[in-house]
């Protein structure tokens, strides 16, 4: 298993993948990695590969849920991406408010459809003086 790790850890997977698919810990992957002579992973935000898929969802008003599922990131993960480059939460979700609010949908259903929280509904709500 600890040569399967150094041999994953050499094509660049993540470090937590290496640990969920061979059972070894984190601090000893970066120990005989070094010990094999590779070089340190640089720390701190790395580029993503999906981050314009997931800005083009984002933009194109995709849910949060579906981004998530379809790409394997948090929420969290999506803001980040979206802060990095400069990109507010998309317009449209105002108007599906909106759009959803006159079809009679409640707060709860409002969320759901549009996989944001209640707390954001009602902070659209608030502000459109729905």
């Amino acid at each position: 298993m600890k040569s399967r790790s150094v041999a994953l850890y050499a094509q660049g997977i993540p470090l937590w993948e290496i640990t969920e698919e061979t059972g070894v810990s984190p601090s000893t992957i970066r120990r005989l990695a070094r010990e094999a002579g590779l070089p340190p992973r640089k720390c701190g935000p790395q580029p993503n590969a999906y981050a314009d898929a997931v800005l083009a969802l984002y933009k194109d008003g995709a849910s949060y849920e579906t981004i998530c599922e379809k790409f394997g990131v948090s929420k969290t993960a999506i803001h980040r991406i979206a802060k990095r480059n400069q990109v507010l939460r998309h317009p449209r979700l105002k108007d599906k408010v909106v759009k959803l609010a006159i079809e009679g949908k409640t707060r709860q259903e409002i969320a759901d459809t549009l996989g944001i929280t209640r707390k954001h509904v009602r902070n659209y709500y608030y502000r459109l003086e729905l």
